[in-house]
């Protein structure tokens, strides 16, 4: 099967092409910082939405027994609703 020629040609261009270190460097260093502000993110949410939670009145417990309802916290939708009313008549 022949090779792409626009494919020889970029890998030709990428060859003649190497990055500086200082770029290397420079990226290394963002992952790192991306990695520590991520490990604080991971250790320190959770206390903070719990924090505001109970500052809001609610316990942990309590939301938590709010989303394992088997009922919808929405209200029903209106046909359900016209619906019942059309039964009662």
């Amino acid at each position: 099967m022949p090779q792409n020629s626009f494919k020889r040609l970029a890998e030709e261009k990428e060859k003649e092409y190497v990055p500086p270190p200082e770029l290397e460097q420079r990226v290394m260093a963002q992952i790192y910082l991306l990695q520590i502000m991520g490990k604080a993110v991971e250790l320190y949410m959770p206390q903070l939405v719990q924090m505001l939670f109970q500052m809001m009145g609610h316990s942990v417990h309590h939301i938590g027994e709010m989303f394992s309802q088997k009922e919808p916290i929405h209200p029903p939708s209106r046909s359900k609703r016209t619906a019942k009313k059309n039964k009662s008549k």
